[in-house]
């Protein structure tokens, strides 16, 4: 005897999935808005660097593309930096990003020169997102083969400017100095105490010796 219609099941509603590409692109256009005229602030600039000032607000004085310039106490005030309860949606972050962009220094300028890194460029932003949208890492190829591919072609071509040519040539890309000494003392180490690999730096009654005990 077949089941009425009454006694079917019902059948289980759509899930919904958030559009998460739609949110994307409509906050990235709306934070655009904001770069852009960041950057643009700093290629007007370029024109009035020789006069030692920056580019003059109407109705204001000299100013800089570089920073807006103030104490940490006054900043403090300025910015007033709270952690709130609950999200703050989309207007919220775009007024937290617009107090960030106005009390930032400007590495676009051309007076931006520090001793650690340079200016950014096009390419550099774009690649920057790019791997933001990835949202990945080199640490084993699983997770991101194409750039863990890319990471062995650039190693490769920097160990050649060093003349270090051979089958095993190469290295991996590091976040700075620090993890780059780290990671050569590590390797030192283990190559010319390989059981350290496996017992420790305390085999062959080795001990690891601090600076003060020089």
């Amino acid at each position: 005897m077949s089941e009425s219609k009454s006694e079917l099941p019902e059948r289980p509603k759509k899930q919904q999935f958030p559009d998460r590409a739609n949110e994307v692109s409509t906050l990235l256009t709306a934070v655009q808005e904001l770069i852009i005229p960041f950057i643009h602030a700093a290629d007007e600039d370029a024109t009035a660097k020789e006069t030692g000032h920056g580019l003059s607000k109407e109705g204001g004085g000299p100013r800089t593309a570089l920073v807006e310039h103030h104490k940490p106490q006054k900043l403090s005030q300025l910015l007033d930096p709270q952690i709130p309860e609950t999200g703050v949606g989309k207007d919220g972050f775009l007024q937290l990003t617009e107090k960030i962009l106005q009390y930032s220094v400007n590495t676009w300028d051309q007076g931006f020169m520090p001793k650690l890194y340079a200016s950014t460029d096009a390419p550099g932003v774009a690649s920057e997102l790019i791997l933001s949208v990835l949202n990945t890492n080199v640490h084993v190829y699983d997770a991101s083969p194409a750039l863990t591919i890319i990471e062995k072609a650039t190693t490769r071509a920097l160990a050649s400017l060093f003349g270090l040519t051979g089958p095993h040539a190469g290295g991996i890309s590091v976040q700075g100095g620090s993890a780059s000494n780290t990671t050569s003392i590590v390797i030192a180490r283990n190559t010319l105490f390989p059981e350290t690999k496996t017992q420790g730096n305390a085999a062959s009654s080795r001990r690891v010796v601090r600076p003060h005990q020089l």
